[in-house]
């Protein structure tokens, strides 16, 4: 996914958009759509955003730091940009309750870095001003539906998202979507990183993908009618190289489909042996989705086996999340080898 510039969201006193209706309370609905598009540096943004209402026009308020060539798109091309009038910030208004504006900027004193590469994106600096208004607000009214959308470029995954107001979360491979009815005064707070040179789950060193499968367990075949030779047993975890997930995702990418057949045919070959396929992420972003990561990530793995013939009676899926590092999450080699997947046998069938 490649982006000339991407998305961010505004703040009042951090560079957020706040919209203001000239109208009173009975005039009706506020529908306000957000979508910010992150750069690959991970500091720049591009935003769209629209409004759909009934109102007779609107006052929209922007940090200083973004002038009228900041916009790339105004629709419609009726309005008014004014850099004199208010103290707090610049504002462009419209004498319609109907518009779309699409701009750039760059993260200022709202994102901090810390020192395992985390981006953390707080929309609001926690200032109320006179009228109780901060973050995203609208006034005399609440938004009636507020919609506020980060699409990530490649180079980047979404580690955890909050908001202060309660709504519906949605997370897909490179955005996440929150949907909140009836609200107003937001605030969010987003954590992502970049990704390593490898956006695997396994232990490689490069970009393309190893060659063995388990290591030092599993001796390849020679001729490609013999059968895969076990040496060594799996009484301990071991280790699946070249097993590769889409980043921040379950989905497997098409280059783990060579070792995972290979998986497929020593189950085949010893249909007693039960196996438990682990999941397993680094320490950064949220415990919790770094849990259910795991999980989905095993169950991903055991999907893919049971949909090449292996009987599924002979395997469980498990997330394990941060809980079980094999090196130390303080460096990016030690965060890259705790990302991973594991098979350990759990019986003989026969027994």
């Amino acid at each position: 996914m490649k982006y000339p510039i991407y998305i961010i969201t505004l703040i009042l006193s951090c560079g957020i958009l706040c919209i203001q209706p000239n109208l009173s309370k009975a005039d009706g609905l506020v529908f306000s759509e957000n979508i910010t598009f992150l750069q690959p540096d991970g500091k720049s943004y591009l935003v769209y955003r629209g409004i759909r209402s009934n109102k007779n026009s609107y006052r929209l308020m922007f940090n200083t730091r973004l002038s009228l060539d900041s916009f790339y798109y105004i629709y419609p091309n009726q309005y008014i940009w004014d850099a004199n009038s208010d103290e707090n910030g610049n504002t462009l208004k419209f004498d319609t309750g109907n518009h779309v504006i699409v701009y750039q900027d760059r993260f200022a004193k709202e994102l901090s870095i810390d020192s395992n590469n985390v981006f953390t994106y707080k929309s609001s600096d926690g200032i109320i001003d006179k009228h109780e208004r901060y973050g995203f607000w609208n006034a005399p009214d609440n938004f009636s539906t507020f919609i506020y959308v980060w699409i990530v470029p490649d180079n980047f995954e979404i580690l955890s998202y909050q908001s202060n107001q309660n709504g519906e979360w949605i997370r897909r491979e490179k955005s996440i979507t929150f949907i909140s009815e009836n609200s107003n005064n937001l605030t969010f707070e987003i954590s992502y990183r970049k990704l390593d040179t490898d956006n695997n789950l396994g232990t490689s060193s490069n970009d393309q993908y190893t060659k063995a499968i388990v290591n030092d367990k599993l001796e390849k075949k020679s001729k490609p009618d013999e059968p895969i030779k076990v040496s060594g047993s799996f009484d301990m975890p071991v280790v699946l190289e070249g097993v590769y997930f889409q980043a921040g995702s379950s989905s497997l990418m098409i280059d783990s489909f060579q070792n995972l057949n290979y998986i497929v045919s020593i189950l085949k070959q010893y249909p007693e042996l039960k196996i438990e396929i682990g999941g397993h992420t680094d320490s950064l972003g949220d415990a919790q989705f770094n849990l259910k990561l795991s999980q989905l990530r095993a169950e991903s793995v055991l999907s893919y086996l049971i949909s090449k013939g292996v009987s599924s009676n002979q395997l469980e899926a498990k997330g394990y999340g941060e809980t079980q590092p094999i090196d130390d999450n303080s460096t990016k080699n030690g965060r890259r080898k705790n990302r991973r997947v594991e098979i350990q046998k759990i019986q003989d069938l026969q027994e």
